[in-house]
């Protein structure tokens, strides 16, 4: 069993753009980043709270042990930005992501990911706001706790094409310390602290568009492009069994939050320097751990 979950970790990487020393089943997760509590400031005053929730489906076959996950994910933001009157009540997002792991040899494997999503607002989901995006992801275990990986991420924004090359690290430092991570997404530093504790440092790097409405309830459709560096500590603790509660507080870099108009020759109508806020994070797990 635990070599089947095993398995099913390395699929799970491409899905959520870092490798790591578990596997979520199940998650679900509410951050609050409330511009009251905001330092530095340095633009427009924004705020937002954000609702998550997922599934990690692992289905292992072949005697190579290749395997799929498949990732259903919804998310919801509800945005605030001083100055901007028509932004729609929230964005909401719909993905369903699946991956495709394989182990070429000893030392490398490959990872592929399809990831289909709907990113619209609250009275357009389905509709005109549809993105196709992939994953290419290769692996390269240099020793037994310490792997590369490098590929290639694209994604079809609102705003036109999205490539991004990727480059990651699986590092296992001791039997309690791990740096694991695939950049310019994610990268995380985690300590285990006992068999119910862990704690650590984590950086994400967000970037999406969503479907935003109309121009002043208009007919010319405008887009909502989020642009997020946010870095964080976390503590995990073990409620019970398989049940992980973590807690994070941190604050963002770099923030941007822009509107653009869909095919338009200038791609953003309002593109101004945003508050880097203070955020907290709470997720609730169904968590196996390695």
């Amino acid at each position: 069993m635990k070599k089947v979950l095993a398995i099913a970790v390395c699929s799970f990487i491409i899905v959520v753009s870092h490798s790591q020393p578990y596997l979520d089943i199940a998650s679900i997760g509410y951050t609050n980043s409330p511009d009251a509590a905001a330092w530095p400031r340095t633009g427009i005053c924004n705020s937002f709270r954000y609702y998550n929730a997922g599934f990690n489906l692992p289905f292992i076959f072949g005697k190579d042990s290749s395997a799929i996950i498949v990732s259903p994910f919804a998310e919801r933001w509800n945005m605030k930005i001083d100055n901007v009157l028509d932004l729609p009540a929230y964005m909401q997002s719909l993905v369903l992501q699946v991956a495709f792991s394989e182990s070429l040899s000893k030392q490398w494997s490959i990872a592929l990911a399809v990831i289909p999503r709907w990113n619209g607002n609250e009275s357009n989901i389905f509709k005109n706001d549809f993105q196709l995006g992939g994953v290419i992801l290769a692996s390269y275990k240099r020793t037994q706790g310490l792997t590369w990986k490098f590929g290639l991420y694209y994604n079809g924004e609102i705003s036109g094409a999205y490539f991004m090359p990727l480059a990651g690290i699986d590092w296992r430092i001791n039997n309690r310390n791990i740096l694991f991570g695939i950049l310019p997404g994610n990268l995380v530093f985690e300590h285990k602290a006992g068999n119910r504790f862990y704690y650590g440092a984590e950086f994400n790097a967000i970037t999406n568009t969503y479907d935003a409405g109309f121009i002043a309830a208009g007919s010319v459709p405008k887009y909502l492009r989020i642009s997020d560096n946010q870095l964080s500590i976390y503590g995990c603790f073990r409620v019970a069994g398989n049940v992980f509660l973590q807690a994070a507080i941190g604050n963002s870099i770099l923030r941007s939050l822009k509107l653009g108009v869909k095919d338009a020759s200038g791609k953003y109508y309002y593109a101004n320097s945003m508050n880097d806020n203070l955020f907290f994070k709470i997720t609730l797990n169904y968590r196996i751990r390695f």
